[in-house]
């Protein structure tokens, strides 16, 4: 039977510390798979300050950044005290560096504006989760018989794959022209005479093996179906901007392509269009265009990540929203949140929990090839933020645009990379299957989701 916990905590923490550390805890019993009762009712309690024996400790206030124990610690440690790994993850599944970041010329936070980067730690290993884990420890010592249940496998490393729809060719001349944009991109724009040569040699490659040159829905889904994979494949319904994908929701030919994915076996999410997020009830718009097409949409994706946190929760959840997969980073890969698995946000505008399951998106095949042109070596990276999630049974989501997957849009070697990680011998599962798994976890902790 799954053990039900509760957490007093002292009543001199201020109405918002007492939120955020109720919040942490929530997310360590969401992710440990117990129950959160309330005190009368619960199996075990345990208590956060005040002047129990046993009582957890209490952080000192933010600004203390520092490093103890191999992890990176946001607030001030009390002298002689045990660590406050209920604040630390507070911190993290708050996005609470990012409420003061500016953002860039798109309207993103860029990982200079993280909690990562605030504390100098390293973006690719999971932060929250290894605070996770201190918890654990922190918490058998003082209710011991809580050891098997801390120990039980929580399943192994469960990798989401994902697609998001930004360019759809209906004839060979679009392809052509999307090719040659992608030339003049990096030629122009990056001044990057490698990703050109690159691109010029898969373009040859692919012609003479009678490929396409420029990667398709088809390429993903005869590569996907080589391992029995199925797949969320994000949809722009609306085009207000420039930036938004040139073809309509309702042109046949993307009606018959929507449809062949979910006969498939795979699902159909948004992807929510350029301004829908500065628009008052947009993305709940967006939902029920797409919904009205037959396709049962409940996951979320932002076009090029373009979203501050906490407006987009708030907005998804008024759409009917089980789950986002926004947060990660457009130029840098790994763990946004900290989290090695999916997760409850805490929203800090309103001082409550976010009413959506947030998925990790810890990497993107147009990042990994921006690290590879800084010199860094992408394919190592790629394996080390699934190796790190592993370490903690996690389940996060991967970016593969189906036009990079030939190598006509981003460096070689990062399209084709994707064809290595459905390899690994990992476990693939649909966005939406896992999402509705931690959504009943949540649930049982009581947070506000369903």
């Amino acid at each position: 039977m799954t053990p039900s916990v509760a957490l007093v905590v002292d009543a001199t923490a201020s109405p918002l510390d007492r939120a955020l550390i109720d919040h942490a805890f929530r997310v360590w019993a969401m992710s440990r798979r117990f129950r959160v009762a309330d005190t009368d009712h619960a199996d075990h309690r345990l208590h956060y300050g005040g002047s129990s024996v046993d009582a957890l400790p209490v952080a000192g206030p933010l600004g203390g950044a520092r490093w103890a124990d191999g992890l990176p610690f946001a607030h001030r440690a009390q002298s002689g005290a045990e660590p406050d790994h209920l604040a630390e993850i507070a911190h993290w599944v708050s996005a609470r560096a990012e409420a003061e970041a500016t953002t860039d010329s798109i309207g993103r936070v860029p990982f200079a504006g993280s909690t990562a980067a605030s504390l100098d730690a390293d973006p690719e290993i999971p932060w929250a989760s290894r605070h996770l884990d201190a918890f654990d420890a922190a918490v058998l010592r003082r209710i011991p018989s809580l050891g098997d249940a801390l120990t039980t496998d929580r399943g192994g490393l469960r990798i989401l794959g994902s697609h998001d729809i930004d360019f759809i060719a209906r004839s060979r001349s679009e392809r052509i022209e999307r090719v040659a944009k992608n030339l003049g991109v990096a030629a122009i724009r990056m001044r990057d005479p490698r990703l050109v040569a690159s691109i010029a040699s898969c373009v040859v490659g692919n012609l003479l093996a009678r490929r396409p040159i420029l990667g398709d829905i088809a390429t993903v889904m005869a590569l996907e179906a080589e391992h029995g994979v199925k797949s969320t494949w994000n949809v722009i319904v609306r085009n207000a901007h420039r930036r938004d994908a040139a073809y309509g929701l309702h042109e046949p030919a993307v009606c018959a392509l929507l449809d062949h994915l979910t006969e498939a076996g795979h699902e159909i999410g948004l992807h929510g269009s350029y301004t829908s997020g500065d628009t008052p009830g947009g993305l709940a718009e967006e939902f029920d265009l797409l919904r009205a097409t037959g396709q049962p949409a409940v996951g979320h994706r932002h076009h090029w990540l373009r979203h501050d946190g906490f407006g987009l929760w708030q907005a998804l959840a008024k759409a009917g929203a089980s789950y986002d997969s926004s947060a990660g980073w457009s130029e840098t890969n790994g763990f946004r949140h900290g989290m090695a698995e999916p997760f409850v946000p805490f929203d800090l505008t309103t001082g409550d929990a976010a009413r959506v399951v947030e998925i990790p998106l810890v990497m993107m095949d147009v990042a990994l090839s921006d690290a590879d042109r800084r010199g860094e070596d992408a394919v190592r990276s790629a394996h080390r933020i699934l190796d790190e999630a592993a370490r903690h049974g996690g389940a996060v989501s991967v970016l593969w645009h189906d036009t990079t997957v030939l190598g006509t849009q981003v460096r070689r070697g990062i399209g084709g990379l994707y064809a290595q990680l459905l390899a690994r011998g990992d476990r693939w599962e649909r966005s939406d299957r896992m999402a509705a798994q931690y959504e009943r976890f949540g649930v049982a902790a009581g947070l506000p989701l369903g």
